[in-house]
């Protein structure tokens, strides 16, 4: 069953063009993840520096395989990002 992720995320005052190119760079990189399915970055009209990412797994299994790779690399987003980051998990119902 399919994995989905939204991850609310902010960049920095005056960042969002970096820690968009940042965010871009990631996504390519993912992309040859197994199991991956989707990953796609939105920006909020009202509030240019509020972001939501969309990530979508073939199984729980690809995603804990994901979540261990990206343990070893930097933080999506660095330097260009600043808290609070919100997880949020789904699965298709």
């Amino acid at each position: 069953m399919s994995v989905r992720l939204i991850v609310h995320m902010h960049a920095a005052p005056g960042q969002s063009a970096q820690f968009i190119a940042s965010v871009k760079e990631r996504i390519a990189s993912v992309e040859t993840e197994p199991g991956f399915e989707q990953y796609d970055i939105a920006q909020n009209v009202a509030s240019p520096e509020q972001f939501v990412l969309m990530e979508q797994w073939a199984t729980e299994a690809a995603l804990e395989v994901h979540r261990a790779l990206t343990a070893t690399r930097p933080q999506m987003g660095t330097p260009h990002r600043v808290p609070p980051t919100v997880i949020e998990q789904y699965e298709r119902a």
